[in-house]
């Protein structure tokens, strides 16, 4: 290194002693080190001050440096402290855990992946109970106290509130404590029950509760107490975890305002009772139809777009879709749902199984499978019956003969329920339905009559002798899916065929 000079000027030789040397600016500052001098580089962090200026690693550069990952990258810099290099970046807060804002490009929760986990994911549940109050809190509803949906006092309460609600309100009514019980519903095959309502709760005093049955209601769980605003002034949806009902073959739901000032009030709309479970069952009810809605919601977090519903197995014939179905090539938001309903009508005594099958984007369930089933009792179909001149089969006439034709109906066990009723002639290559209002026959092969099946006749709907050659077949039939198309699976018929000489 370069030589030191002694504190009396006479330092010579080939080195210089630290001890007899000064270690001042401008002079080598450690004769043992080749790398330590006055015009030497002070750039490495290492604690030592290498150009003998007095500061160790004064000349050492700060490097930009950035750090994180996603929404959560940062910038900052590596600095040398006390002959250390410390990196003073400091990543980003992850916006969001999990990744909740999908489709738009970033990694909001900061772990390296974009959009993971973003995607639709259907939820099929079956539908217990669903009520808007359209035509007033039902009549198999429990109450007690002030429940009402004339909504005395004129509340305006907007979405997801819609026409009438059930309201307790304070402010124009006394209440103490008001009660509002559910009728009764099934929920033996149900793995999960779930409550849903559009909920508008103003608290003044006392609280709001929502409880639970399983015993006809002599005893109640609680599931719901609110001591606050909920829903105001802002109205939303509420959802309680109500699965301890499941299995149970009678679980109620009780809505219970307490409140004894003259303020507060409670509005509830849109009640909504679900069933997760591994399949929907559809109740024997003699030789009627059986209806189920079924619910299916999106849970994901990107849009659900449905496909085709389809119902298939060996017993599909028993099982039908009914006049309710929003779902099919459909899309839902995520948390949105759509209903659809499906028809239980054999033909025959005994069980019944097949699959409905939901096809839609969802990567993970492209075709969700839902397992129907349901036992008939003896079954009596209608029995609609046609005669010519009182006879069935064929019947052969002369020109000029007359000919009355006339019809009777047994609805069997159906009788009361909606139905698609059928009376044509075909004649020529041309259908000719029986307008029942003129009592005469028209073009074309529309229905007669869409209503309630009732025992009737004979009813006669043809006399005439003016019949030109050849041949002619009537019909007359009932089908028990009313919807002004014939629908062979609902379908009973009778038929004669008529020549004419």
């Amino acid at each position: 290194g370069y030589r030191g000079t002694s504190t009396d000027g006479s330092c010579t030789g080939t080195g210089c002693e630290p001890a007899g040397c000064q270690t001042v600016p401008g002079n080598d500052c450690n004769d043992s080190n080749p790398a330590v001098h006055p015009h030497a580089a002070d750039t490495a962090c290492d604690g030592v001050d290498n150009d003998c200026d007095g500061t160790a690693d004064d000349d050492y550069l700060s490097a930009v440096i950035s750090c994180g990952t996603g929404s959560c990258t940062a910038t900052g810099q590596v600095v040398c402290q006390t002959g250390r290099e410390v990196n003073t970046c400091t990543p980003g807060i992850p916006e969001e855990t999990p990744e909740t804002s999908c489709g738009d490009g970033v990694d909001n929760d900061c772990n390296g992946e974009v959009d993971e986990g973003c995607a639709p994911d259907i939820k099929v549940s079956t539908v217990l109970l669903r009520e808007d109050f359209t035509a007033g809190i039902p009549a198999n509803w429990q109450g007690e106290g002030s429940w009402s949906a004339r909504n005395q006092c004129g509340r305006t309460i907007g979405y997801p509130f819609a026409g009438p609600s059930a309201l307790v309100d304070s402010s124009c009514t006394p209440t103490e404590v008001d009660e509002m019980v559910t009728e009764p519903f099934d929920a033996v095959l149900c793995n999960s029950v779930a409550l849903a309502f559009s909920n508008h709760y103003y608290w003044y005093s006392g609280h709001g509760a929502v409880a639970f049955s399983n015993d006809g209601g002599a005893t109640w769980t609680e599931a719901l107490r609110m001591d606050a605003d909920d829903g105001y002034p802002a109205p939303q949806w509420k959802e309680v975890d109500i699965s301890s009902l499941a299995e149970a073959a009678g679980g109620q739901v009780k809505f219970t305002y307490a409140n004894t000032a003259a303020e507060g009030f409670w509005g509830i709309d849109n009640v909504w009772v679900t069933c997760q479970a591994d399949r929907v069952h559809f109740p024997g009810q003699g030789g009627a139809p059986s209806l189920q809605t079924i619910m299916i919601a999106n849970a994901g977090t990107e849009a659900l777009a449905i496909g085709t519903i389809a119902i298939g197995g060996a017993d599909a014939s028993a099982f039908s879709m009914g006049e309710t179905d929003d779902c099919t090539h459909s899309t839902l938001g995520p948390a949105e749902t759509c209903t659809v309903d499906v028809l239980f009508a054999p033909q025959s005594a005994g069980d019944r199984s097949a699959t409905m099958t939901i096809f839609s984007n969802d990567p993970d369930t492209p075709a969700a499978a839902v397992v129907l089933s349901g036992t008939a009792g003896t079954v009596l179909h209608p029995v609609p019956t046609i005669r010519v001149n009182g006879a069935g089969g064929t019947v052969t006439l002369r020109r000029n003969d007359g000919m009355s034709a006339s019809i009777t109906l047994d609805p069997g066990g159906h009788n009361g329920k909606d139905a698609d009723w059928w009376l044509l002639m075909h004649y020529r290559n041309r259908w000719y339905r029986y307008d029942e209002t003129t009592g005469k026959w028209r073009r074309g092969d529309s229905v007669y009559r869409q209503g309630p099946l009732h025992a009737m006749g004979p009813v006669e709907v043809l006399n005439t002798s003016r019949l030109q050659r050849g041949q002619y077949r009537l019909y007359f039939g009932v089908d028990t899916f009313m919807n002004g198309v014939q629908d062979s699976e609902h379908s009973s018929f009778d038929s004669v065929t008529v020549d004419v000489k």
